[in-house]
């Protein structure tokens, strides 16, 4: 059998335009799953990240602990947390990256397989997925019964993306080497260096900083733009063509979607 290509995703702030875990527990808030809590131990954090006088980091560790510890979540049943997956894509799920949801869209038109590695729970990062057609998914896994969260520690796949990686290149005859995998943060470090074709996408500063020394392709999305770069020898971003950062095939058929968004 010959090994195919793949599209690896990170999703949150990567394809999903915010955290997807943090739509989620929204949602549970507001249909009563969750307690109002959940949702005020963090709003400091994120209001000092909306107003840049924070750090992104700092409302991502605060906002996880709080619905996660405690046993915040035992005795949720998994029917309540999986009807307010589905309420939050059907609510939201269209607040993607152009980037992204093309290039995901010219994977699906050509056959490649397509697969997503998160942080967020496994019942929202499903319900995304399924929306996508995509039946790979990589996401963190709270412990649970037959019908009811039992509360501890969760797996979290997120900070193994290069195991979640080579688990699908065994189980789905993946050849990384024509494999592409996208991402926006440190976390993705180990996916990218696992594929042929990484691709930092809007990526954070110590991203580029990384990517510069592996001179791996940087991709920023800023309203209607979409760049493609490439480092060079001197670690300057020089702008290039899709054709240079990703399989020809795969390349001709995001420029194809992208050129009939732009119309």
């Amino acid at each position: 059998m010959r090994n195919k290509s793949a599209v690896f995703f990170d999703l949150d702030g990567t394809w999903y335009r915010w955290q997807l875990f943090d739509a989620w527990i929204a949602m549970c808030v507001e249909l009563g799953v969750m307690k109002q809590i959940v949702i005020e131990l963090s709003k400091p954090q994120r209001s000092a990240y909306k107003r840049r006088r924070g750090k992104f980091s700092d409302f991502i560790d605060v906002a996880v602990a709080a619905y996660q510890c405690e046993n915040r979540l035992r005795g949720i049943r998994l029917s309540d947390a999986r009807f307010a997956a589905d309420k939050v894509i059907e609510r939201d799920g269209d607040k993607t990256h152009v980037f992204t949801e093309r290039l995901s869209q010219a994977a699906r038109d050509l056959g490649v397989w397509r697969s997503v590695i998160s942080g967020s729970p496994k019942e929202v990062v499903e319900a995304f997925a399924e929306a996508h057609g995509i039946t790979e998914v990589f996401a963190t896994e709270h412990p649970c019964g037959r019908t009811r969260y039992l509360g501890g520690k969760p797996s979290l796949w997120s900070t193994r993306k290069d195991e979640a990686i080579l688990v699908s290149m065994l189980e789905n005859h993946i050849d990384l080497s024509r494999s592409v995998a996208v991402g926006d943060s440190m976390s993705d470090v180990a996916m990218f260096e696992h594929v042929g074709y990484p691709i930092c996408f809007n990526p954070e500063r110590k991203l580029i900083e990384v990517a510069k020394e592996n001179r791996w392709p940087v991709v920023f999305e800023k309203k209607d733009v979409i760049a493609a770069f490439v480092p060079n020898e001197d670690g300057l971003l020089v702008e290039a063509d899709f054709s240079d950062i990703l399989p020809s095939r795969l390349a001709k058929r995001l420029e194809r979607l992208l050129a009939i968004v732009a119309r």
